[in-house]
């Protein structure tokens, strides 16, 4: 706040100084409060307040200053000595666990308003707007395109503290996407965004080493964005965006899977009757005591005719515990040959489903 030119015009303006007057403040060089606190060597209570009358002059362009005008100015330059002097005892008595101080409206939306004009093909707009929040609330990541509004989100954070460059931070969010969205040879896995978080952490861990010294922006230098280039390339970051080897051969990319021609009406066929052969050999073994018909066959013993059964009613019982049919046209769509629970040519007319064998069909199965 002390040394912010948005918030400093913003409450010269509202303690009631006019346009020409902010100009001239800025003109002389007086546009944050720390430089307007030691604009002057008068103090507030000192008898003599020549000195101020002379500021006053300077700010209201004007000599004498209006006697109208002239508590404006004492007033502003009183503020702006007072938050001098708390600013240098906060200094003083600072621990370490101090809270960091948030950044007053005015300045925030200064900063805004100069990354709109500097990032001019980014909509600073809904999903990618960044917000004051908790420090509880972390970011939804639970997909790639929700991941991917996170990122420059967090880039326009870095550009608004003046720490990093909007573009740099992107630099590193364009490293990470590239990794993730590349193709891995035969053997090898996707990157994962577990190994982006362990990249990202790594980044983040060389860049603590590097701003050992502090991250304050100084003369045209910010060492969080010369930390951020140098640990960008890095070989313990770059190593956890690399491939892991993977036992199973990777998954054909969904282009490649919809190039896979679709099967012929015969080979539809005869898929449906391996499903039910295998469906007929699971009863078989669910109920090993139903007696099945046989004949000689030209090997020894008897070769064992499998039981067809319609697609519907694959994976339940053919028969009942005493091995005799049941009806399958009951179970389907219902038959009129024999009411339910007695017998008809075609089978009994009870329920399939294993277990039950009630005098329903199996679609009234509860």
């Amino acid at each position: 706040m002390l040394d912010s030119t948005a918030d400093f015009l913003d409450r010269a303006a509202k303690l009631g100084a006019n346009q020409q007057e902010l100009q001239n403040l800025q003109a002389l060089g007086y546009d944050t409060f720390g430089k307007l606190a030691f604009a002057t060597s008068y103090t507030p209570g000192q008898q003599d307040d020549t000195l101020l009358k002379h500021l006053a002059a300077e700010v209201t362009g004007q000599d004498p200053p209006p006697a109208a005008r002239l508590p404006i100015v004492r007033r502003l330059f009183f503020e702006s000595y007072t938050l001098a002097a708390a600013d240098m005892q906060m200094r003083l008595e600072r621990k370490d666990d101090a809270v960091p101080r948030l950044l007053a409206n005015a300045e925030r939306s200064s900063r805004y308003e100069d990354q709109k004009k500097r990032l001019s093909g980014i909509d600073m707009t809904g999903l990618i707007r960044e917000t004051k929040v908790s420090e509880a609330l972390k970011a939804n990541t639970d997909t790639d395109l929700k991941l991917r509004l996170a990122l420059p989100r967090r880039s326009l954070a870095f550009d608004q503290a003046r720490l990093v460059d909007y573009n740099a931070f992107e630099k590193w969010t364009q490293t990470m996407m590239e990794a993730y969205g590349t193709v891995p040879p035969e053997g090898y896995l996707r990157v994962s965004v577990e190994q982006l978080h362990r990249a990202d952490l790594q980044l983040f861990k060389a860049m603590m080493r590097e701003t050992r010294s502090g991250i304050k922006p100084l003369v045209g230098i910010r060492p969080v964005e010369q930390a951020l280039l140098k640990a960008m390339d890095s070989a313990e970051v770059r190593l956890c965006l690399q491939p892991l080897q993977g036992t199973n051969k990777r998954k054909l990319e969904p282009a490649e899977d919809d190039k896979k021609p679709k099967p012929s009406p015969d080979v539809s066929k005869l898929q449906k009757t391996v499903e039910n052969l295998q469906g007929q050999i699971k009863n078989m073994r669910a109920n090993p005591s139903a007696p099945v018909k046989g004949r000689k066959g030209r090997g020894k013993g008897g070769k064992t005719n499998l039981i067809r059964m319609p697609p519907q009613l694959i994976g339940m019982a053919p028969t009942n515990p005493q091995g005799e049919p049941h009806c399958y046209d009951y179970n389907i769509k219902g038959c009129s040959r024999a009411k339910p629970g007695e017998r008809c040519p075609k089978g009994w007319h009870c329920c399939m489903r294993w277990g039950c064998g009630k005098p329903h069909p199996q679609f009234e199965h509860q």
